[in-house]
């Protein structure tokens, strides 16, 4: 019975400790082209995972109803994360490009754009254990 409390305390201690480890992370879209219409979708990416790819850490989507649209991403350990960001405008689930592989749908990322594919390491940031907001705009 001893032990059985010895190891619940334990547990308890260690989740509490993770989740104070964690933060929320607020992502704004702005700057949606509402004549398009959609889905935003975005997705958060560790260095576990490829960067752009159609398996982020986690993934979120809203039905485009103004310019501006808000995701909140809750209980984020601390670490290194990007976001990649599209406007679904047919809502196929992908980002459409054309004959050169360049996107055609509004998109964006966290962190500095670049000329060609968007890279983790430059569009990477640090969550520590303080709640953070980023904002992407589509251009």
């Amino acid at each position: 019975m001893k032990l059985a409390i010895i190891f619940s305390t334990l547990f308890s201690s260690a989740l509490v400790a993770s989740s104070l480890q964690a933060a929320n992370l607020t992502v704004i879209i702005d700057n949606i082209d509402m004549t398009r219409g959609g889905t935003v979708r975005i997705g958060l990416y560790s260095p576990k995972e490829k960067f752009l790819s159609d398996k982020p850490l986690q993934g979120q989507e809203q039905k485009i109803k103004s310019k501006k649209v808000t995701f909140v991403f809750k209980n984020i350990q601390a670490g290194q994360y990007a976001i990649s960001s599209y406007q679904d405008t047919n809502d196929n689930k992908q980002v459409d490009s054309n004959f050169l592989g360049l996107p055609i749908e509004p998109y964006g990322v966290s962190g500095k754009s670049s000329w060609g594919k968007p890279k983790f390491k430059s569009s990477s940031f640090t969550l520590g254990t303080e709640n953070k907001t980023i904002t992407i705009r589509y251009d």
